[in-house]
């Protein structure tokens, strides 16, 4: 009987297990990100966790180089909640890899406007602008960088005498 018992009780656990989590298991624990597709995608197919299956999915694909992949899952992650700072940066570094600079500096200014604290956002924005000769640009936000006591990009500003 106690035979019988386990068994559901595992059969059970299978049907009922949730692929958002198996995903962010091979994801995060396990670095295996094409098996964690399999999962986000499945749970996407099974409503759980849409926001975080879709944004988790994309870091995956990210990190697999599937730009076009990353942009398409945040995108889909920002429809859900278009105050996802997270989602709107990794969406712009996804542009950026493409050489989308125009999306790419759009959703560093969005992550900016969402978290006004976010250093990654501040100093990959001022990187572009130095990229397009924009320097007035750049020190302005690496000045507000250095503020919040990340310099890198002023000691970079300084350093090439832009």
């Amino acid at each position: 009987m106690k035979k019988i018992f386990l068994l559901v009780l595992v059969l059970l656990a299978q049907i009922y297990a949730n692929s958002f989590d198996d995903g962010y298991y091979w994801q995060n624990i396990k670095k295996d990100d094409k098996k964690a597709i399999k999962y986000y995608t499945k749970a996407i197919a099974k409503g759980e966790d849409l926001q975080d299956a879709y944004y988790n999915r994309g870091l995956s694909y990210y990190h697999l180089k599937q730009y076009k992949l990353a942009i398409a899952d945040y995108g889909k992650s920002i429809e859900i909640n278009p105050n996802d700072n997270d989602a709107y940066y990794n969406r712009a570094l996804s542009y950026d890899m493409l050489g989308n600079t125009p999306l790419a500096i759009a959703d560093y200014q969005q992550t900016i406007k969402i978290n006004p604290k976010d250093k990654d956002a501040y100093h990959n924005l001022g990187l572009i602008y130095i990229d397009q000769k924009r320097y007035k640009e750049a020190k302005e936000l690496a000045k507000t960088n250095c503020d919040m006591g990340d310099c890198e990009l002023s000691d970079l500003i300084k350093k090439e005498g832009y």
